[in-house]
């Protein structure tokens, strides 16, 4: 049925195999061929697909390796309408699957596209609610005084806390 690679984003301190183990239970369901994975660790959902280090590799250099891109859940691969409706175009457009583990459904179909672009909905209203959060709580720590510090998460080694 062709080769599949599944794509995950994950967090540095995530290293569970058990994404892993659902996306290569899919490949075996749909009696794909496991080809590689890709994993963009510590990569925020909100850039690009096309400009995430490894995702955006495939996307954009190797997409004559693969048939089927594989995600654990949708919030994975986009968190804004935009970015899934991109990633859907393009897997229509060079004739690529895109199917989500977790919800359970074929994004390269009629049905899989309505609802996946229903739930990226959700997800970018998380998304801003999470942006809302984030910048409120650094707003009151300035208010009182406390320092703020830069996330770990998104700081360079020149800048990381040692």
């Amino acid at each position: 049925m062709g080769e599949a690679r599944p794509y995950a984003r994950r967090r540095p301190l995530n290293r569970s195999g058990t994404a892993r183990c659902r996306e290569a239970s899919a490949c075996r369901r749909g009696g794909m061929e496991l080809v590689d994975f890709a994993v963009d660790i510590d990569v925020s959902v909100s850039i690009s697909p096309w400009v995430r280090p490894s995702l955006g590799d495939w996307l954009n250099n190797k997409k004559d390796q693969f048939d089927h891109i594989i995600i654990l859940k949708i919030d994975r691969i986009a968190r804004s309408v935009r970015h899934l409706s991109d990633i859907i175009e393009w897997c229509e457009a060079n004739g690529k699957g895109l199917l989500s583990c977790e919800e359970g459904f074929d994004l390269s179909k009629p049905w899989g596209k309505t609802i996946g672009k229903i739930l990226a909905v959700v997800a970018e209203a998380e998304l801003d609610a999470i942006k809302a959060r984030n910048k409120a709580s650094r707003e009151t720590m300035r208010k009182t005084g406390r320092a703020t510090r830069a996330s770990p998460w998104n700081s360079t080694p020149s800048t990381a806390r040692r």
